[in-house]
């Protein structure tokens, strides 16, 4: 028996299984690869999660609690105060959802009426994300399946417009809609809508509203617009030609083949398309800022403008408090938790196809 037992013991101290173990083999992973792999990601994990857990933590600490230096994660007294506070200034839920003394049905009706700033946010992201999406699929389909005159230099102008950064444009931009706007939409504006119900429908002018953005965006302008069309590109350029030709010779046309065929094989890259960009344009506060001077409902942009908002507001609507609530960064935590809140909510519900769409086209991060 104590022979067998000195052989098991030389069997593990040998040099080529102890390499093995700690190190591996080929594509088998030892423990020391693992243990460095587990280390990194935790570490990465740590400096992303970081900022967030905070967020979260201070969201829901009473002003005692944040200036408590014994209290770092965990408050001594659950407070909702801060969310109130922060749906306050940004106007972020329909007013009838928290005014008192309505039923249930002048709530919803309220609703309708004035649904607040993240329901505003979802509409105008939204139809940006649907424009974005819809002319990046088919300027991908043109560049994959056509042929036309200098078809290199468009190419390599979609490539320009995003490496070009955007304050650079801003003032080309301005200067387009500016005569747009004076020489073809308020003549257009003043002859058939104005003095009728159509007045009440459309703005007289094109800023301060989604107009500029959605313009930008038929064009291929919208944000990070050239990144999306590569991606259609890329994926348009994989499927095979014999499908769009045999579909050709049943009759079929451009448009229907760009239908049928291309979008329908490639429905979960449309899915991610959109969802990169309904986050980019939601995160895009810059555009909302320069196109909107008054009245911008993206919350994203409004928390900028937190400070000033609550500064103005505090005198009759927050208690007076206004120095005690500008120093109070359990406000602005909750201001900031609300307003990435919706694309939490999103990427829980659409993280497998957002995972697998990052791996197909290969994006890593801007």
């Amino acid at each position: 028996m104590e022979k067998i037992k000195r052989l098991d013991i030389k069997s593990y101290l040998n040099p080529h299984k102890l390499k093995k173990v700690f190190l591996g083999l080929g594509e088998s992973s030892g423990i020391l690869k693992k243990l460095i792999i587990y280390i990194l990601l935790i570490g990465m994990s740590y400096v992303f999660l970081y900022p967030l857990i905070k967020m979260v933590s201070m969201s829901f600490m009473a002003f005692e609690d944040l200036v408590d230096p014994e209290v770092t994660w965990i408050p001594n007294h659950l407070n909702l105060n801060n969310f109130k506070v922060a749906n306050f200034v940004l106007e972020i839920f329909p007013p009838s959802w928290t005014a008192s003394g309505l039923t249930v049905g002048e709530r919803l009706m309220g609703t309708f009426k004035d649904p607040g700033n993240l329901f505003k946010s979802l509409r105008n992201v939204g139809v940006l994300a649907f424009v974005q999406t819809v002319v990046s699929a088919m300027t991908g389909f043109a560049f994959a399946r056509f042929n036309f005159k200098f078809k290199k230099f468009w190419f390599f102008m979609v490539i320009v417009t995003f490496v070009i950064p955007l304050p650079m444009v801003t003032m080309p931009r301005m200067q387009i809609l500016s005569f747009i706007q004076d020489n073809l939409w308020v003549p257009v504006y003043d002859s058939l809508f104005a003095g009728n119900f159509l007045g009440d429908i459309f703005n007289r002018l094109i800023f301060n509203t989604l107009i500029p953005q959605i313009f930008f965006a038929i064009f291929g302008q919208g944000i990070n617009s050239a990144i999306l069309v590569l991606i259609f590109f890329n994926f348009f350029k994989m499927i095979p030609r014999s499908l769009d030709e045999a579909a050709r010779i049943d009759g079929a046309t451009s448009l229907q083949v760009f239908y049928q065929i291309y979008v329908k094989l490639v429905i979960p890259i449309v899915t991610v398309v959109f969802l990169f960009a309904f986050i980019w344009n939601w995160n895009d506060s810059y555009s909302a800022q320069v196109y909107f001077s008054t009245g911008n409902p993206l919350i994203i942009s409004r928390l900028a403008l937190f400070d000033s908002d609550f500064a103005s507001m505090s005198g009759g609507g927050v208690g007076g408090q206004m120095s005690e609530a500008l120093l109070n960064e359990g406000y602005k935590t909750a201001a900031t938790f609300l307003s990435i809140l919706p694309l939490l909510i999103i990427y829980m519900f659409a993280q497998k196809k957002f995972i697998e769409g990052i791996e197909r086209t290969g994006i890593t991060g801007e």
